[in-house]
């Protein structure tokens, strides 16, 4: 199967998402609706996730430009709330 496109750093996001539960990046549906819940990861490594994502876009003007609706807000706290949100979106699910 061939792997939808995505923006460069959205695919850096997912890729890091992928690495962190051990799933080529390839072998993920991304075209299916529910892409996101054939893999689940525990508490700690979405935390650990969610502090990788912030320093992404904190670090990097290009990303927030793809991915957020206001690039310039540069708050820990905003780029927080945007982790958080895309975690909620398309996080993997938590495992039991």
């Amino acid at each position: 199967m061939k792997s939808p496109q995505f923006g460069k750093h959205l695919t850096v996001i997912l890729k890091e998402m992928c690495r962190r539960v051990k799933v080529p990046f390839s072998r993920v549906p991304f075209k299916s609706e529910g892409w996101f819940r054939e893999h689940d990861w525990s508490e700690e490594e979405q935390r650990g996730f969610e502090e990788w994502l912030v320093n992404y876009l904190k670090s990097n003007i290009e990303a927030r430009r793809e991915l957020l609706n206001i690039p310039s807000r540069t708050s820990i706290k905003s780029l927080q709330k945007a982790a958080s949100m895309f975690i909620f979106n398309y996080g993997w699910k938590l495992s039991d």
